[in-house]
């Protein structure tokens, strides 16, 4: 077990955080001092492609950011024809997608061989409108609360972004922009109907007046789920109003909540799959959650000059997870509440050096997390009760710079320094008088990132760029029931990546090279003994002294004609333990993320207001999660084919109508999506691998309509 080694760089990490932070206003009045006149319109390159807010924390077309990025819009979702967020990025190249309970929950989404299978924390980071969604507890997002039908459009950047958005950001970030109520009044119903007794309403409606603007959204969403005891109920509410303040102001605010009860069947072996895969786990008797969630978040903007703009959010959310996992052995229960409040500020100057564009955007980020709660164990063997009170304090400060050196190549360099305080007490509450122990790490953490694009033609352009990224051990990982470490280190990753990318009329495609060296990556090892009640394998969060993750993603469709597209992707990751001086696990592959997978389809427009596409995935052999040994076979490699169909006839200037379904491997193949080695479990005793079952088939159909003014 390593010692908090970040403690001894607390006094020189303030300085140099608080120096940095305070650099940012005098940075900005040099370089408005004399890097001279705004840039000319006149000389402004018509864009030509998506336009992303993500991949430079600025305005930028795709084709003018050094990074793997990909902008689905609100046609893209329309026409995808799937019902949840997780099952769009399903089909994204550079993201994996896994499910450990076949229906809306238990998704995980991460890029670039980070899906380790360990039930560690997440190295991608989710944003809604700029807020981080990441939980404070497990740094994952709970991807069953996000509504197709209330998004706008959706940024994916794959590879680190940590020197612009600090923890969580090493191996991508997912930025969702919701809807607005800007534009004339109106209304969309939205009503779907899914097998297993899915049925789900939605509710949309929005308007805008002079400078003021609001819409709201209502969802609510009933399954019993693919197997037995994997009901999942939500409902769901949100509110969005804007305000526009003069020319060079506006506020916006937003807020919501959400209520779910849901159940978790668990996972099955060969045996058990065999006899009937949609039972429960045999040796539970109910895993039951019930999840309650609210926020509030506001962005104020303003630009006092026609080349600075200014912006400041703030955001509060507040979840409660309760529930119990139930088995012959006894009863695992908890109650946990988590708060997260931040505060981001961001300054942007466009200006000209030397006749060449200039663009500097930088700020601060501010995070406080809270956890506090018990969990415990009721068995007729013995009883615990632990109190758990967990807090972090993160600040970040980042500066990014962009020049136009020459035309078309544009240099790009930023750096970032966030530093994380903990504050981690636990009681043992099951003894006399309580057992308390505090840890207070500390640790400090400089992100650089150094770029380079060249727009070879109006429509091509290439890229190269060298980035450092990080994530923070989460609260979970300090001071959870099952993976206790105060000691764990932050990740460290740092890595190059090359990429081409073409946007045309008819063709769009990316290609992406990357290699990326994480050293003390922090993983979940199951190997530990615990010796109560007996010797026991067990969990517990530690760090792999370097890990590799090399590969290469390409994405593409074409327009074959106005009214056939094809499209497909292929990502191959290759994810290796590089040296570990404890676990002797050297050039093994890391679980769960397969080597290959990819992803072909089309889509086409018909006659009558018909739409009609197909997607056929695959997915390569992997190893199971907490198979960090190799001892078993690979999990299968499958292959799932989707089809979608729509009908959105032109009823009318002021309505519009879809009716729409869509089947989930419609050819009915047996498959599992992951599996894992169990943990829990005596030394030397038996030990065969679990499986999550995927569904066989599944559709859902339904219809919307929107009333306009």
């Amino acid at each position: 077990m390593r010692s908090p080694k970040g403690s001894r760089r607390v006094d020189s990490a303030g300085r140099s955080l608080t120096i940095l932070s305070l650099s940012f206003p005098a940075l900005l009045l040099a370089t408005m001092a004399f890097a001279g006149d705004a840039p000319d319109p006149a000389k402004t390159v018509v864009p030509v492609g998506d336009v992303a807010v993500t991949a430079m924390r600025s305005n930028r077309e795709v084709l003018e950011t050094p990074g793997h990025v990909t902008v689905l819009d609100r046609e893209d979702i329309e026409e995808s024809g799937v019902a949840n967020v997780a099952e769009l990025l399903r089909r994204q190249g550079g993201l994996y997608v896994t499910n450990t309970t076949s229906s809306r929950i238990g998704y995980s989404i991460e890029p670039r061989g980070f899906e380790n299978g360990s039930g560690g924390g997440s190295s991608l980071l989710v944003m809604i409108d700029g807020r981080r969604i990441n939980e404070p507890s497990t740094s994952q997002a709970d991807w069953s609360l996000l509504h197709l039908d209330d998004i706008e459009r959706i940024e994916i950047l794959r590879g680190p972004a940590s020197a612009l958005y600090g923890d969580n950001a090493v191996g991508g970030v997912v930025n969702i922009i919701t809807r607005t109520g800007e534009g004339p009044a109106s209304a969309t119903g939205t009503a779907r109907f899914s097998r297993h007794r899915g049925r789900e309403g939605s509710l949309r409606a929005g308007a805008s007046a002079g400078p003021l603007s609001l819409s709201v959204f209502a969802d609510r969403f009933r399954s019993d789920g693919y197997r037995d005891q994997s009901q999942f109920r939500v409902e769901n509410y949100k509110g969005n109003f804007r305000a526009e303040l003069g020319e060079r102001g506006s506020l916006a605010l937003r807020g919501g909540w959400s209520t779910d009860d849901r159940d978790t069947p668990g996972p099955l072996t060969e045996a058990e799959l065999a006899s009937d895969r949609r039972q429960v786990d045999p040796d539970s008797t109910g895993n039951r959650f019930e999840i309650r969630s609210r926020f509030v978040d506001g962005v104020l903007e303003y630009s006092p000059l026609d080349d600075l703009n200014l912006e400041i959010q703030g955001y509060y959310t507040r979840r409660s997870d309760r529930g119990a996992s139930s088995s012959a052995a006894g009863d695992f229960v908890q109650d946990f509440t988590s708060e997260a409040i931040g505060i981001n500020t961001k300054a942007q100057l466009d200006r000209e050096i030397a006749g060449r564009p200039y663009r500097l955007v930088a700020g601060v980020d501010l995070l406080r997390e809270d956890r506090d709660g018990n969990d415990g164990f009721i068995s007729p063997f013995f009883n615990s009760r632990d109190r758990r009170r967990t807090s972090r304090k993160l600040v970040g400060a980042f500066l990014q710079n962009e020049l136009e050196i020459l035309d078309g190549l544009i240099l790009s360099a930023g750096i970032r320094h966030d530093r994380a305080d903990y504050h981690i007490v636990t009681i043992d509450e099951s003894v006399p008088q309580g057992l308390k122990q505090t840890f207070e790490p500390t640790h400090s953490i400089w992100s650089p990132r150094f770029g380079a694009l060249y727009r070879i033609t109006e429509r091509v352009s290439a890229y190269a760029n060298y980035s450092r990224g990080f994530r923070f051990p989460n609260l979970a990982e300090t001071s959870g029931p099952f993976s206790f470490n105060p000691e764990v280190e932050p990740q460290r990753s740092h890595g190059w990546e090359l990429g081409v990318k073409h946007h045309g009329p008819r063709f769009r495609g990316n290609f992406a090279l990357y290699r990326m060296d994480v050293v003390d990556e922090i993983v979940a090892n199951s190997d530990v003994v615990f010796f109560f009640p007996g010797p026991t394998l067990g969990v517990q969060t530690v760090n792999l002294d370097r890990v590799r993750h090399q590969g290469f993603e390409t994405s593409w469709s074409l327009d074959v004609f106005d009214w056939f597209e094809v499209h497909g992707n292929y990502t191959y990751d290759d994810t290796r333990v590089r040296r570990d001086d404890v676990t002797s696990l050297d050039n093994n592959h890391v679980p769960i993320t397969p080597r290959h997978r990819g992803l072909i389809g089309f889509l086409a427009h018909l006659p009558f207001w018909l739409e009609f596409g197909m997607d056929g995935q695959f997915v390569g052999e992997r190893y199971a999660t907490n198979d960090w040994g190799q001892d078993f076979d690979k999990i299968d490699d499958y292959r799932r084919w989707d089809a979608h169909v729509a009908w959105r006839p032109k009823v009318g200037e002021h309505v519009e109508l879809s009716i729409f379904a869509d089947v989930q491997n419609f050819m009915g193949r047996r498959y599992e999506e992951t599996g894992g080695r169990p943990t829990f479990v005596p030394v030397g005793g038996p030990a065969a691998l679990a499986f999550f079952p995927a569904p066989e088939r599944e559709w859902t159909a339904g219809f919307s309509a929107t009333v306009r003014q």
